[in-house]
Formats: structure tokens, sequence, C-alpha cells
């Protein structure tokens, strides 16, 4: 969902978000896999409350634990603003 369109990403898709742009990404799947091209200073703090540290080289074949609740804990610091109700599938 991005400013209230909705778009269906399928494998191989690549989707560019602007700076500004409301925007959300629900994970259909209890293990999915994206890339995200972003700068560090944007959102190193975001993925640093809401995982762990990582002592391996590699990615991990299955997720960690996700900490949402700390990062709806901290919506201001890491300037990230909810905008209305969970989206409906």
């Amino acid at each position: 969902m991005a400013n209230q369109q909705r778009l269906i990403a399928e494998p191989g898709d690549a989707v560019f978000v602007t700076t500004g742009t409301v925007h959300g990404y629900p994970l259909n799947f209890h293990f999915t896999r994206f890339i995200g091209f972003l700068p560090a200073t944007v959102v190193e703090n975001f993925f640093r409350v809401l995982g762990g540290p990582w002592a391996e080289p590699v990615f991990p074949h299955r997720p960690g634990e996700l900490h949402v609740e700390r990062v709806m804990a901290k919506l201001d610091p890491l300037d990230l603003h909810l905008c209305g109700e969970r989206p409906q599938r």
C-alpha cells in the first residue's frame, strides 16, 4: 500500500518508493524475503530496535524473533507514523 494505492508485488518484481510516501509492506508468508536499498542513517535504528544482534556472517535460514512491541514503543524517535487501521487482506 502506498498513498492509498494497493500494489501486489510478485516474486522478481521491483518496487520503488520515494521519500515521504506513506507505505507499508504486509508479509503474506511466515518467512518472506525482500531487499531494500536504503540510506543507513534512515533505517539503521529501526532494524536495531526490531531485531537483535546477529553474529553469523550469513543470513539465517530461520528468522529470529522480531520485537514489534519495541518499535511501537519508539515510534517518535524512529520517525514512524501509524496511518489508520491495519488493511484487510
